[in-house]
């Protein structure tokens, strides 16, 4: 889901809370990314918390761009360097598919998705 407020553009992940493991994504997806903090190449949070007038847990972050269906040469090179400073912070994706790479004509690219897994001495120490 996508918003925008005065004129910045964000991304909202909703999290359905009926479903335990769903809880727990939200939960290592929000401590991932305040860890993480401003690195260049991983999305900016925003907030998190709950959607208002509703049970379900959100993140709101920074719009990062758009999937794509196909790597070109740059944008390849775009990824490697996103996956290496997720790496330089101690921290680790998961499985990055297509969908977790999101490209800007103007930033570069961006690595995305819940799938992010940080050592907790590691978070303390970003």
């Amino acid at each position: 889901m996508q918003g925008q407020v005065n004129s910045e553009r964000y991304a909202v992940k909703l999290y359905d809370n009926r479903q335990p493991e769903a809880i727990n994504s939200y939960f290592n997806e929000k401590a991932c990314l305040q860890a993480l903090g401003s690195r260049a190449s991983i999305v900016k949070l925003k907030m998190a918390g709950r959607l208002q007038d509703s049970l379900y847990p959100c993140i709101v972050t920074m719009y990062a761009g758009e999937p794509v269906q196909r790597l070109t040469a740059v944008q390849r090179s775009q990824a490697k360097k996103a996956i290496v400073t997720l790496h330089q912070a101690g921290a680790a994706h998961g499985d990055i598919h297509l969908s977790d790479l999101l490209f800007d004509k103007d930033s570069g690219s961006c690595l995305a998705d819940g799938k992010l897994y940080i050592e907790c001495n590691a978070a303390r120490q970003v």
